[in-house]
């Protein structure tokens, strides 16, 4: 794979990790009572503990000491591609990819019916809070002040996770936007003037 230590399939194998993709449920919220009905839940992603679930993942494959000694050497190679690969993993549409992260790792949990009314629901993070919100929202995810969202799934009907590169100062959570746009037809010859067409 070019210049990479790691092969392509467990670069992503091992980022998709990073941000909690297959840890089960009770491993992030060991009690309900911790993300009760319509509650959300704010936390910061400790990245001693996600290193510590890749080096275990890829000691797996260790048989000998010498085998634990070659991995402990590449390690440093492996954490800079599995760092890259982590911001790949959800790329939006149409944007310009993110290459630089902030180190610090941040997002929520929210239960609440609003998740299984709009399962569409939209995540925009910014790292500031001194623009208007209809500014704020038309800026595109490449924009300096809009926040990387690396991770957005619902996780059950009602509960949705969210994993946001940095630590935001606004976020907004919005349904789609859907809407019908309407023209007027003004034309002295047509026999009905004024019709309407969607």
């Amino acid at each position: 794979d070019g210049l990479h230590v790691v092969p392509g399939e467990l670069r992503r194998f091992l980022g998709r990790l990073r941000l909690l993709h297959g840890v089960p449920f009770s491993y992030l919220v060991p009690d309900a009572e911790l993300l009760p009905p319509e509650s959300m839940r704010f936390f910061y992603i400790d990245r001693a503990w996600t290193d510590a679930i890749v080096q275990g993942a890829l000691s797996v494959g260790t048989v000998s000491t010498a085998d634990r000694t070659q991995l402990e050497g590449v390690y440093p190679h492996i954490a800079k591609e599995v760092d890259e690969a982590e911001r790949t993993i959800r790329q939006p549409g149409n944007e310009q990819m993110l290459k630089d992260g902030s180190g610090t790792l941040t997002g929520f949990l929210l239960r609440s019916r609003a998740v299984s009314g709009w399962p569409n629901l939209h995540v925009r993070a910014y790292s500031v809070d001194k623009m208007p919100d209809n500014e704020l929202s038309n800026l595109a995810e490449s924009a300096p002040e809009r926040m990387k969202v690396l991770r957005l799934e619902r996780l059950a009907p009602a509960v949705l996770m969210v994993i946001i590169d940095g630590v935001p100062a606004v976020v907004h959570i919005e349904e789609p936007r859907q809407g019908i746009q309407f023209g007027v037809r003004l034309d002295p010859e047509d026999p009905v003037a004024g019709s309407y067409r969607a």
